[in-house]
This record gives C-alpha cells, sequence and structure tokens, in this order.
C-alpha cells in the first residue's frame, strides 16, 4: 500500500505518520531536503528532491514494501506522481488528508522547532485543492484535526 499523506504546513501530516503508520517505509519531503541542502527549509533542489523521493518510493513498492509519503501535496499535479508509481506496480494508493484550519497550522507551526515561514503556509493554504478518489486513489481518509490535537476520521472509497 502507499499512503500519500496531504495537507498544508503544520496540519499535523508527520504526527499523525507516527501515531497510525509506525511500520511502513517513510520517505519524507523534508528529510530528503535536509539530505541535500542541510536545512529542510531551503526549497532551491526541489526537482532533485523529489526526483529522489520518486526513487525511493519505486524501489520499496518494487521490494513489495507499504510506504508512507509524508509531504504536503496540496495539488492535484503533486499527488499525481505517487498515483501513478503505485499503479506501475499494481499497488493501491490511499490519501489520507490531514484538515486542519489555516489558523490552527500557522499555531501548530509556530511551536514546533523547524518552522516554515507564515508565507509559505498561507501560500500553500490558498494553493490547496482537496483530494478526491477521482483522481485516482482507493481511499481518501479526512482526519480533521482539532486545537487539542483530537482527530476525527472519514472514509471515502471507490
Amino acid at each position: 500500500m502507499l499512503t500519500v499523506l496531504c495537507g498544508i504546513p503544520g496540519s499535523g501530516k508527520t504526527t499523525w505518520r507516527l501515531r497510525n503508520r509506525p511500520d511502513d517505509l517513510v520517505v519524507c519531503s523534508d528529510d530528503i531536503r535536509e539530505e541535500l541542502t542541510g536545512d529542510p527549509r531551503r526549497q532551491e533542489r526541489n526537482s532533485q528532491v523529489f526526483a529522489l523521493a520518486r526513487a525511493r518510493v519505486d524501489a520499496a513498492l518494487a521490494r513489495g514494501q507499504d510506504v508512507v509519503v509524508d509531504a504536503t501535496n496540496v495539488t492535484r499535479d503533486a499527488r499525481r506522481q505517487w498515483i501513478k508509481l503505485a499503479a506501475n506496480h499494481d499497488t493501491p494508493c490511499r490519501c489520507v488528508w490531514i484538515e486542519c484550519s489555516l489558523e490552527q497550522a500557522l499555531r501548530n507551526n509556530a511551536g514546533r522547532d523547524r518552522r516554515v515561514p507564515e508565507d509559505v503556509i498561507r501560500a500553500m493554504a490558498k494553493e490547496f485543492a482537496p483530494p478526491c478518489v477521482e483522481e485516482g486513489f482507493v481511499e481518501v481518509a479526512r482526519v480533521r484535526n482539532g486545537s487539542r490535537g483530537d482527530q476525527r476520521h472519514e472514509r471515502s472509497a471507490t
């Protein structure tokens, strides 16, 4: 199974992954960015970051591993690459949408060690396109994050 996380920075994607998919292989764009640049916030090598992420996911799916892609994936174009990779391996691909208000994401971000610039979070929130099964996911699980870190789940499937 390929699980694609989706949500603006500060929404709780990594927290959800740690609580719900601790045994899956994780491919995280921030971790790769830090490997390549020394700073997970530096965006100038994103094409290399995502090429390496795709290669790692591809190799893991070829080995039959369950994988979680921990990245914002705020647009359909961003999510399409993962759906195609899963299809190439006849692997189901699901999306976990971590829904969080912009205000809550900004508060969460303020409490992090590695903060994302506020203007970046605001821009991604404006660009955000909600995921749906029509994109090619076998399921979209919508996780609503509350102000106390509580989560409610809703599912839609094909």
